[in-house]
């Protein structure tokens, strides 16, 4: 069982399992300003817009919080053209489009990630990926523990 995930890893399990696609790196340059990334440690960048592969991942809570958000968006619809920046974020809202953004120190693990967008079956795979140092596995040992349970939920074990 592994503990940690290579990249090439990451990528093939991001591509069949959620349709992602890589995009341009450019495309997040508002990470530069979140203090919790690191734009230097960016390794790819991906997206999920594919709308049958973005049905199949969201869970009932989050269905109606998208839905809710559809709603409220239509409700203070004004008008009023919307840059292309804002649209994506309307979409993130609105469960049209998720986006990843992996980090890695050395190129070979994932050492952060970012997320936009709310999908727990996501969050969770990414969790995973992301791995835990091996001097933590130890029963006794909480965060161990919780990652067991997500190898479990995402169907690795």
């Amino acid at each position: 069982m592994p503990t940690k995930f290579p990249l090439t890893e990451v990528e093939s399990i991001l591509v069949s399992k959620f349709l992602a696609k890589e995009i341009n790196k450019e495309n997040f340059l508002s990470l530069k300003r979140d203090s919790f990334a690191n734009y230097d440690h960016i390794y790819k960048c991906y997206e999920i817009n594919n709308p049958s592969a973005l049905q199949s991942i969201f869970n009932d809570e989050e269905v109606i919080m998208i839905n809710e958000l559809i709603e409220y968006n239509q409700s203070i619809s004004n008008g009023i053209e919307k840059s292309d920046e804002e649209k994506m974020w309307i979409d993130i809202q609105e469960g049209r489009l998720l986006r990843i953004v992996v980090e890695s120190i050395d190129l070979h693990y994932i050492s952060s990630f970012t997320l936009q967008g709310v999908c727990e079956k996501v969050l969770d795979e990414l969790v995973v990926l992301s791995g835990i140092d091996s001097k933590e596995v130890n029963l006794d040992n909480k965060r161990y523990l919780g990652y067991l349970s997500l190898l479990k939920k995402t169907g690795y074990i």
